[in-house]
């Protein structure tokens, strides 16, 4: 029943049919499934023409599952207003703040979705909040989120500047390919190849 259920909240293509299938999903108490959610915040995302209605009606639907709503599903959200889903850096920020209040614990992937809603402000402060939030959730060593972080700083610092993205480089207790190819980027977008090197 949940694969025919997934394969309809994937071909959602209207508001109305999207509240039916959360009416449907609410009766028959699936509405916080952890494979059900993601796709209904997804569908919520699409469903709805005006991209304010999408966002509301996802965020409607994680308050509806309350404490059961799973980091998958928040993700889910935060990734599509961070990215491609036509929200906004803030509303994902914001969409972050709704799922730490519901007690949901993130993930490294929600700190890489947060890091790329940073990347599109421009600006440092915000960047310095998500690397707080990251540290004090325990993703501080995790390599994806740590290479992700190291892109931002350079971005979202002062042109030429590579000092904040060193410093996340340096304090890396792991480093793989993607973080020596960052940071040798980074030396090199700011024209300084003998520092790449």
């Amino acid at each position: 029943m949940e694969q025919e259920l997934l394969r309809i909240l994937r071909s959602l293509k209207s508001p109305r049919h999207l509240l039916q299938a959360h009416a449907q999903l609410l009766a028959r108490g699936l509405a916080a499934s952890p494979r059900l959610l993601p796709a209904l915040v997804s569908a919520a995302l699409s469903a709805s023409p005006p991209s304010r209605a999408r966002q509301a009606a996802a965020a409607a639907i994680l308050r509806a599952a309350g404490a059961a709503a799973s980091t998958v599903a928040h993700n889910t959200l935060i990734e599509r207003l961070a990215g491609r889903g036509g929200g906004s850096a803030e509303d994902a920020l914001a969409a972050y703040a709704a799922m730490r209040a519901a007690g949901v614990a993130p993930n490294g992937f929600t700190f890489t979705f947060l890091l790329r809603a940073c990347e599109s402000l421009r600006r440092l402060p915000p960047c310095r909040c998500v690397h707080g939030q990251i540290v004090r959730c325990g993703f501080g060593s995790d390599v994806v989120v740590q290479n992700a972080l190291l892109n931002v700083y350079y971005r979202c610092g002062d042109p030429g500047d590579v000092g904040t993205a060193r410093q996340v480089f340096d304090g890396m207790p792991d480093r793989d390919v993607v973080s020596w190819n960052s940071i040798v980027g980074v030396y090199m977008s700011s024209g300084d190849a003998a520092g790449a090197i």
